[in-house]
């Protein structure tokens, strides 16, 4: 079944572009995330000028979440990065229960 679905086989030559590139999209996805949460933050800047202290509130709530999102995804791609860099250990290791 797993040759099926092409999971049989590790390949080192696969998994080090494959984690490279999950890194770069998580990179890009929290620089847009960044991008929206300064306008968010703009936007509570001016809510509050306005005293509509409520709306901000809520603003504020979503941007905390915003925050923690990104956070986990920055250590997502170190992750991938840290998973590239050591790919050859762990096809290494691989080998080794083999035998």
């Amino acid at each position: 079944m797993l040759d099926a679905l092409g999971l049989s086989g590790f390949s080192e030559k696969k998994a080090k572009p494959l984690f490279i590139m999950a890194a770069k999209r998580i990179n890009i996805s929290v620089n847009k995330k960044t991008n929206l949460v300064a306008q968010q933050k703009r936007e509570v800047a001016r809510l509050l000028n306005e005293q509509k202290e409520e709306k901000a509130r809520i603003r504020v709530e979503h941007i905390i979440r915003e925050d923690f999102t990104s956070e986990a995804y920055e250590i997502l791609a170190l992750m991938c990065e840290l998973m590239a860099e050591r790919i050859r250990y762990i096809g290494a290791e691989e080998e080794w229960f083999l035998f």
